[in-house]
């Protein structure tokens, strides 16, 4: 029996793994969150804002990583929407970062019967990265005039009282890039806006300087901390929580089969010396 641990069939392990990743999103089962200090602190500035407070949410990221950013957006959208917050929503650093705004935008804003150019709006694309960001604290007209779909924004009731990101409660930037980078050196740092930042796993470790500087005043850590977020907006078995049990299972998996292939390793290598 040892012998054929290590010519398990290709086939078979592909098959377990996919079970192994598919299996947590019909269970519907999660993981307890341990909700960490700076997923918290998002959490509780926005639920310290004033209903009617304005947000900027910056989606600087494209589809090769929506099934880790995209969560992370989601529960954002639903705890501004409960909250009766004016959303705005706009990208700078990858035209992708419009369309996988659009993929959730008008649908959790039905879902909460929120009338678009009234409780949220979307500003589109520009590209210019830095340049953007330091217009934007000065005049958010100079950048976007009319809205994605060629509105003049200052027409429309969500825009009252916000000219610069001076007049907004808190901007939020969702990144797989750099674009978390230049929000703070260019933005924060320059005009004093309240900031989050919400990035993929590869780019989190070099956000946590700028939470421990107080530049940010919290951070959203790729997955991991969107199933947190999903937990603190009444959500535990949201996307992000399934995704988590579903990576989880997968590793578990993976380290029962390299585990499996090394016995059948030895127990081969044994047969030989006997011979």
């Amino acid at each position: 029996m040892f012998l054929t641990l290590g010519r398990i069939p290709k086939p078979w392990i592909y098959g377990l793994v996919f079970l192994a990743a598919a299996l947590p999103f019909f269970l519907k089962r999660t993981f307890p969150a341990q909700i960490t200090p700076e997923v918290r602190a998002v959490y509780d500035f926005i639920e310290s804002l004033p209903e009617g407070t304005p947000i900027v949410i910056s989606t600087d990221y494209g589809p090769s990583t929506i099934p880790e950013m995209q969560p992370a957006f989601e529960a954002l959208l639903t705890h501004a929407f409960r909250k009766n917050l004016r959303v705005m929503v706009m990208t700078h650093t990858t035209y992708q970062g419009l369309m996988v705004a659009q993929l959730s935008l008008d649908r959790m804003a039905e879902k909460f019967h929120k009338v678009y150019g009234k409780d949220y709006v979307l500003w589109g694309f520009r590209p210019g990265a830095a340049a953007v960001v330091v217009n934007l604290g000065r005049d958010i007209y100079s950048v976007f005039d009319t809205d994605v779909k060629g509105t003049p924004l200052k027409d429309m009731p969500v825009m009252k009282g916000v000219h610069s990101l001076k007049d907004v409660g808190l901007v939020i930037s969702l990144t797989a890039t750099s674009a978390g980078d230049i929000w703070v050196q260019y933005g924060q740092a320059r005009y004093g806006f309240p900031l989050a930042l919400g990035s993929t796993a590869v780019i989190s470790p070099g956000h946590y300087l700028y939470y421990t500087a107080g530049q940010v005043i919290g951070l959203i850590p790729a997955l991991k901390g969107a199933s947190e977020y999903e937990v603190l907006v009444g959500n535990p078995t949201g996307p992000a929580n399934l995704g988590m049990v579903s990576q989880a299972s997968v590793h578990i998996l993976l380290i029962v089969l390299i585990f499996l292939g090394n016995v059948g390793y030895l127990a081969q290598r044994h047969t030989r010396k006997r011979a």
